[in-house]
């Protein structure tokens, strides 16, 4: 567990995880950090405004979503195969 402060210096932060980094959005401003919290970019994303800032992963599930469908995908093939050996 690690805390960091972002530039914008406001309160409230969106944060996704894709399982290599994590994205921040705060007061308008986009950030990249790695998994240790260090920043590696950030973009001002001049134009666009300064509210809040939704993110979502390209197939729209977050890292954990992945890793959840991932466990039960193992678990029901390690129960077939389990079942195949039995016989």
């Amino acid at each position: 567990m690690w805390r960091t402060k972002l530039p914008s210096g406001r309160r409230f932060v969106t944060v996704l995880c894709d399982g290599q980094n994590i994205f921040a959005g705060s007061a308008g401003k986009f950030y990249c950090l790695d998994l240790d919290g260090k920043l590696l970019w950030q973009n001002g994303l001049k134009g666009l405004g300064y509210g809040l800032i939704c993110m979502t992963l390209p197939n729209g599930l977050s890292a954990p979503d992945i890793a959840a469908l991932q466990a039960i995908a193992n678990q029901r093939a390690a129960a077939q195969a389990g079942a195949h050996l039995g016989h």
